[in-house]
């Protein structure tokens, strides 16, 4: 059986789900498991629609995607398979995972954030909040929080690596790969990856 072709947005998705992976699933992913989209937050071109055409057989091999939920872009459930199949390709709901749980709106981060496992985190979290509510009392756009700024400061001040490419996601002192809050996408996963 060929193994499954995990489509996610970038580097970043990849690495904690290969993290993710071995952890809950005791399954090795390799960066061949993986096509990634490198959207950057923006629409799905046409150059990756016939990438992962031509990768995947039209979605003939087994494939299944994470994306992020992101409600103004075109990566709600409907509007991602419906530009499947209007360039040919039948993407069946099952196949399709968004995150943070497959339900709400949100991204990796949304994931993250309750993945936090020391209090020291919530220290973090707790100054990081505090400086930005300072900020806005100067000009109300700086203080808006950025989730994955937040997620950096956090883990490179307990890690010495906040770059969310080169995490270390198995390390239980700061991340928490057993919280119920992803029982969601290993279901998805096992239904994908295990056979």
């Amino acid at each position: 059986m060929a193994r499954t072709l995990i489509v996610v947005e970038g580097p970043a998705d990849r690495k904690f789900i290969t993290d993710l992976a071995r952890h809950r699933l005791n399954i090795a992913l390799a960066k061949a498991d993986f096509f990634e989209l490198k959207t950057n937050g923006r629409s799905i071109g046409d150059h990756v629609f016939r990438l992962i055409k031509s990768s995947t057989n039209s979605l003939e091999h087994p494939t299944c995607f994470v994306l992020d939920n992101d409600r103004t872009t075109d990566r709600t459930r409907d509007a991602v398979i419906q530009a499947f199949s209007s360039r040919g390709m039948k993407l069946s709901p099952e196949k399709l995972f968004l995150l943070p749980n497959d339900g709400l709106e949100g991204k990796l981060e949304t994931l993250l954030l309750p993945l936090v496992s020391s209090t020291q985190g919530e220290g973090i979290f707790d100054c990081y909040h505090n400086y930005y509510h300072c900020l806005m009392r100067i000009d109300e756009d700086l203080g808006k929080v950025d989730i994955k700024e937040m997620l950096y400061v956090y883990s490179k001040l307990l890690t010495g690596e906040g770059n969310e490419t080169k995490r270390n996601y198995l390390n239980a002192k700061v991340w928490n790969l057993d919280h119920p809050s992803l029982d969601p996408l290993i279901q998805f996963l096992r239904n994908h990856l295990v056979s």
